[in-house]
């Protein structure tokens, strides 16, 4: 037997009842969106208050009236300062700033991290926390200006979690914002697993990669434009076309195509002409760079597996990282990711205060790679938060869930205390555990 329900809307003394029926031929077609009603949308006039909305909703009636009673207001993220030179300072250390529009191109040129991209595609605005040590990063961009890259070749050096991704990523919006040539690779994992062509090149002895050339000339020349503009060539060039001394570095880059192979000969003419010009310091920044270091996935004719060395990219890189060749105004930073299946001994041998255990299996090139290594500088990336670090994490996570502070205080001192404990102050374990916390 059916239960009788009261219609929505009528009193408890109503003596009508309602039998619930069920009919399958009704159609229902759903709500047309509302735009008004979006997540986003700032509601009402300025200088509206709670009670204004309520009293412009018709009262206490309404299904609109219910929900703002059980859901918090969206938090306005467009009062966010920006990551701007001026504003990294001590005093910034624990705040939420935005990254500019020019930071969030380059972002989109060059691609970043895919777990960092998922995290700002959850929000119109992404943001990051200050930390100290990007105010190490920061002060090393500013005292490599000017130098030879020789003496500032660094690894950013941490734990699984620390945030040397999103270090890294504020230093080229620091570094883009201060007049650099940012040439970044987020991962130099698609460099030796051999998911692109290579090619033998006989007049050199090494296998090229000319799609994957091609594509990283397209990204510098996309974010670099108007600085390469400026740089001349000072040596002709006979590539896919006569080049004479003179030609813009931006003209140079642009006659690569993925189907031509003489793209990574022009990386090579653009690195060289970047390494002798003193007019713009060059930041050259590889993430998840430990795939450098080791055994590629690449064979040769006789399925040999070839190392990193005999592929001409990853060798103009090793060669820029172990100081064999020099920008003469630049910085060369590197950082290895876990979030890699990728290993390298030579680098974790270089990173870690112990000897690498002697039953490890190391590739037949790991002196080499052991050499190359053994000048470059380590700057430590802290295994655990400052509390107020932990507090702008806090603040980030509500901006980007479109939540107020709860309490218009944000959350208690014993659930903030308990979330650091158990995370043990570790970035990427405290932020986890807050986004599934309730209280934001």
């Amino acid at each position: 037997m059916l239960r009788a329900t009261p219609p929505l809307g009528s009193g408890a003394s109503s003596s009508k009842l309602l039998l619930r029926s069920f009919n399958s031929s009704a159609t229902v077609t759903a709500p047309k969106p509302n735009p008004n009603k979006a997540l986003w949308r700032n509601k009402g006039k300025a200088g509206a208050t709670d009670e204004d909305a309520s009293s412009s909703s018709g009262g206490s009636r309404g299904l609109g009236n219910v929900l703002e009673s059980v859901t918090l207001k969206p938090k306005i993220l467009s009062s966010l300062a920006e990551l701007q030179p001026n504003t990294l300072t001590q005093d910034s250390v624990g705040q939420v700033k935005a990254f500019s529009s020019q930071a969030l191109q380059a972002f989109k040129n060059w691609t970043i991290p895919s777990l960092i991209q998922k995290e700002f595609s959850a929000t119109t605005r992404p943001a990051t926390v200050v930390r100290s040590v990007t105010l190490k990063v920061k002060n090393l961009i500013d005292q490599s200006k000017g130098n030879s890259s020789a003496a500032s070749r660094t690894v950013l050096n941490g734990p699984s979690g620390s945030g040397k991704s999103v270090v890294m990523l504020q230093g080229l919006a620091y570094a883009q914002a201060t007049g650099w040539i940012v040439l970044y690779l987020p991962s130099a994992t698609p460099l030796v697993n051999s998911s692109t062509p290579h090619i033998y090149s006989p007049q050199r002895a090494l296998f090229d990669q000319p799609q994957f050339a091609a594509q990283f000339l397209q990204r510098i020349a996309q974010t670099n434009k108007t600085l390469l503009t400026s740089l001349k060539t000072t040596q002709p060039y006979e590539l896919t076309a006569d080049l004479p001394i003179g030609t813009s570095l931006y003209a140079l880059i642009i006659q690569s195509s993925p189907q031509d192979r003489s793209a990574p000969l022009l990386l090579e003419a653009l690195f060289f002409e970047l390494s002798r010009q003193t007019s713009h310091p060059v930041l050259l920044a590889i993430d998840q760079a430990q795939g450098l270091f080791n055994t590629t996935q690449y064979v040769d004719p006789t399925y040999r597996k070839l190392e990193a060395h005999d592929l001409s990219l990853p060798r103009l890189l090793l060669d820029y990282v172990g100081g064999v060749k020099n920008f003469s105004n630049g910085l060369v930073l590197i950082s290895p990711s876990h979030q890699s299946t990728t290993t390298s001994p030579a680098l974790e041998e270089h990173l870690s205060s112990s000897p690498y255990p002697s039953y490890t299996p190391l590739g037949p090139s790991h002196q080499i790679y052991s050499s190359l290594l053994s000048s470059v500088r380590q700057l430590s990336v802290p295994t655990r938060l400052e509390k107020k670090e932990a507090l702008g994490i806090v603040d980030l996570l509500m901006g980007f869930r479109a939540i107020r502070e709860v309490g218009q205080e944000g959350v208690d001192d014993g659930t903030f205390m308990k979330a650091l404990m158990e995370s043990d102050a570790r970035v990427r374990e405290f932020r986890k555990g807050w986004e599934r916390n309730q209280a934001i």
